[in-house]
């Protein structure tokens, strides 16, 4: 009986030797594991990959990725069988067929390419509940601390890098429903650009524009949007045009604008009226000008529109909504009531558009703001106001000087209202936005005071007071573009710091004043 236990125990020691050996021998089955070109996918709960309970196999050739290997002990395909099988994940360690970060309470996020071929995030083992560059998921930054909810603890998050547009300055923005629409300007080098984007704050993702059929590559144009398109027209590329296009967001495609008898130009002003868009003013490259036309994007026709008074560039223009009329203001250039010189300008503007082409009233309020351009101007109808007013600060008066102050002119009481200091420090190539909703504030950021700036302030006309204690946020910046969101949010993007950018923000107003 010994005897035949013995032999059964060495049988049985034999067996178990020779799976032992088949399981070591699936090295020679072994394939590292390929990842899939772009796959940003992340584990969680301490994973880097998938592994473990995978499809059945025989031999590798079974397996696809992530479990591209078969692990013949279990006829499994799994993520990985050793730690060498996990270096396609920097930092993770291979654990029950799975490539893992060393820590649970760790997710690992892929490396994030940047514009070039640089890489501007490397792959990681992250806590996605407080690393700031990934808050609560792979690539979602916050410029401050990240909180255990995974949200951005400040009211500021950078937008995304990913797949963003080149660095640019002297671009185009609106925002078109879900998407803000950034598009031409000057590029690295001063280089013009007809390239554009499409960014989704929701999901943080940037979209291409075509440039089939684009207009020509070009900077100090205008841009409206009508409510399902984005209109881009003049501008100029070394010279001034008098050309444009009609951009589709939804099929992304471009539509030529038909010719006008408008002048090329730049450095003018465009608005919209709910049917039509109206240029006017700006430089041919030899003259300022004081003439517009307006284009219906239904009839795709231009029509003429009375001459100004005044000729002017680095003016502003505000359509008042049910007003019915565009108020332009400020700006360098010519009034000829006064001579031939070029002055910096205070003079308003009111053009009331009709069939015939329209009328002009040069309207002289009482205390408005002194002579500027490079200024902003916003409209906006505040609570418990009819009307409206349209919201004039900042800028340069010609003599070298910035300006910090500013004034409310109401559109119909035709006067001026001087806004309280202290405000902002004084700055143009700035950006100033309203912000409706709960907000119902003017937000001033960024610009340039001999230096460029990373800081603004919010005016609530009902007050007649600014708050400048804003969070820090994106980098100092001037000539960029800022756009509010259906969800009464800011982003600013693009601009020059000496160099150009391709960064933003998402600034929330009303996280902003809840806490603050």
């Amino acid at each position: 009986m010994s005897r035949s236990l013995s032999l059964l125990t060495s049988g049985l020691s034999a067996l178990a030797a020779s799976l032992l050996a088949l399981a070591a021998c699936s090295d020679s089955l072994h394939l590292d594991p390929q990842p899939v070109p772009g796959s940003t996918s992340v584990g969680g709960g301490g994973q880097g990959g998938s592994g473990g309970s995978g499809a059945p196999c025989q031999s590798n050739s079974d397996c696809t990725y992530p479990t591209s290997i078969c692990d013949t002990f279990r006829g499994e395909c799994v993520g990985c069988l050793e730690h060498s099988d996990c270096t396609h994940q920097p930092g993770t360690i291979c654990s029950e067929g799975a490539c893992r970060c060393p820590d649970p309470d760790q997710s690992f996020c892929p490396a994030v390419p940047g514009s070039t071929e640089s890489v501007y995030q490397t792959a990681r083992c992250v806590d996605l509940t407080s690393a700031s560059a990934d808050c609560g998921s792979c690539g979602h930054a916050c410029f401050g601390a990240c909180t255990a909810t995974g949200a951005c603890a400040d009211p500021w998050e950078p937008t995304s890098l990913l797949g963003a547009p080149a660095p640019r300055f002297g671009h185009v923005a609106v925002w078109a429903g879900e998407r803000m629409i950034v598009w031409g300007g000057r590029g690295a080098g001063n280089s013009y650009l007809n390239s554009g984007g499409m960014y989704d704050p929701a999901t943080r993702t940037w979209t291409a524009t075509s440039t089939a059929n684009a207009p020509l590559p070009r900077s100090a144009m205008t841009a409206v949007w009508t409510g399902s398109r984005m209109i881009v027209w003049g501008g100029e590329n070394g010279g001034p045009l008098a050309d444009g296009g009609s951009f589709d967001p939804t099929t992304n495609t471009w539509q030529t604008l038909p010719a006008s008898t408008l002048s090329a130009r730049y450095l003018h002003t465009a608005v919209w009226t709910d049917n039509q868009m109206i240029v006017w003013g700006g430089h041919s490259g030899t003259s300022y000008l004081g003439n517009g036309a307006a284009y219906n994007p239904t009839t795709r026709a231009w029509s003429a529109i009375a001459d100004g008074s005044t000729m002017r560039i680095y003016h502003t223009a505000v359509w008042t909504g049910s007003s019915g009329t565009m108020v332009v203001f400020g700006g360098q250039g010519v009034n000829p009531n006064i001579g031939p010189d070029v002055i910096t300008l205070d003079a308003l503007g009111v053009f009331t558009p009709s069939d015939g082409g329209g009328s002009w009233s040069g309207a002289n309020p009482l205390n408005p703001p002194s002579a500027r351009y490079g200024h902003t101007a916003v409209f906006a109808i505040p609570p418990g106001q009819t009307g409206g007013s349209m919201f004039v600060w900042g800028g340069t008066d010609g003599a070298g000087n910035y300006l910090g102050d500013g004034n409310k002119y109401d559109v119909v009481g035709s006067g001026w209202t001087a806004m309280q200091a202290p405000a902002p420090a004084a700055r143009t190539d700035h950006t100033a936005v309203w912000i409706g909703g709960e907000v119902n504030q003017m937000m001033v950021w960024g610009g340039f005071n001999g230096g460029h700036l990373d800081s603004g302030g919010l005016y609530d006309p009902i007050l007649n007071t600014w708050r400048t204690d804003l969070p820090r946020g994106p980098e100092a910046r001037s000539l960029h573009t800022a756009v509010v969101t259906s969800e009464h949010r800011m982003i600013i993007w693009g601009g020059s710091a000496g160099g150009v950018l391709n960064s933003g923000g998402v600034f929330d107003p009303a996280a902003f004043l809840a806490t603050n």
